[in-house]
């Protein structure tokens, strides 16, 4: 698996489904679906900054609230008009509610994310937004994209899944069927985990998630404020979560970012991260990948020039300097 999801790796080796380890799950999972069936929640917040042309919705990713993207609405004031959000359970906020019969494989949180983003394009009149999503955000982004096409003018993601891989990055693990496995095996693990041992492996990813280490600290404390539950309910349905057999509804032009670090994984090689995020994106009709080596998850903090760059040509339907095609 690649460094994509750095909370998603860290808790499948606590839940005993360990990067490397091939998972035949016995039941299907039930297709994704973005549109939600109920009451949206709506977002925890909004931050609306800029003035510039070009309208700019920015995701966070699983645990982090808007100020993860705090400097990039500095430094771009003048290019963007930005809405950098909070998700519903995060920040401070309350989950949306769930009830008794709901399980991980119905994706309720992450349909309530991707519904109240395209309520924030509604409200706000927006207009071929960017919408820009990191990690998890991504994913939601890409829910957006997928249920309402002519909402997006642009998607850019950053270090995304389509789905979590459950096994190594180049072995044939399925992806279609999963529900039940993650519901049966993988939920009631992270369940008994205590608090003090999820927020030391949280604290461990983020030190190998960004270069600095007070921004990791930061990062980590950030992290921690949110409630076990909170981060387990929407880890189960990231584990659970398989938009490949919907990405190709996908009419935005999208760029995928992929950042390749300067650690070495112990059990996946640089080429093998480039070859698994490939792989998982090639269905984006027109899509198109760019790799930034040398830097981890939270590239706004490492290379803040290089992904300001990247999220100006994209935006401006201009080529991106090293983007391949899918």
């Amino acid at each position: 698996m690649c460094r994509v999801s750095w909370m998603i790796v860290a808790l499948a080796s606590l839940a005993g489904s360990a990067v490397g380890q091939i998972v035949q799950p016995p039941a299907k999972a039930p297709a994704a679906a973005p549109i939600l069936e109920r009451q949206v929640t709506p977002l925890a917040h909004i931050e609306k900054r800029g003035a510039g042309p070009i309208p700019v919705v920015l995701i966070p990713d699983m645990y982090f609230d808007w100020t993860v993207f705090e400097t990039f609405m500095d430094r771009n004031s003048d290019r963007y008009t930005m809405y950098a959000v909070t998700l519903p359970g995060f920040g401070g906020s309350e989950p949306p509610p769930l009830t008794k019969d709901d399980h991980p494989g119905q994706q309720v949180l992450l349909r309530n994310a991707a519904a109240a983003i395209a309520q924030l394009i509604r409200d706000e009149g927006l207009t071929n937004p960017v919408l820009v999503g990191h990690g998890m955000g991504g994913n939601i982004a890409m829910r957006v994209a997928i249920a309402d096409p002519a909402a997006v003018g642009r998607l850019i993601t950053i270090n995304s899944t389509v789905a979590v891989a459950l096994g190594s990055p180049n072995a044939a693990t399925p992806l279609s069927e999963r529900a039940q496995f993650v519901q049966d095996t993988i939920a009631p693990k992270l369940w008994k985990t205590p608090q003090r041992e999820w927020n030391l492996r949280n604290r461990s990813m983020l030190t190998a998630a960004v270069k600095d280490a007070y921004r990791a600290h930061q990062l980590a404390t950030i992290a921690e404020s949110v409630p076990l539950r909170t981060g387990v309910l929407y880890n189960l349905e990231m584990f659970s979560s398989d938009l490949s057999p919907e990405i190709t509804r996908i009419q935005a032009p999208t760029l995928v970012i992929a950042c390749i670090p300067d650690l070495e994984h112990p059990m996946t090689s640089k080429e093998q991260i480039r070859e698994s995020v490939r792989q998982q994106h090639t269905g984006i009709p027109g899509g198109e990948i760019v790799f930034v080596e040398d830097t981890r998850h939270f590239i706004m903090d490492d290379e803040p020039a290089r992904f300001d760059t990247i999220v100006e040509s994209f935006a401006s339907g201009e080529s991106v300097e090293g983007a391949q095609d899918l």
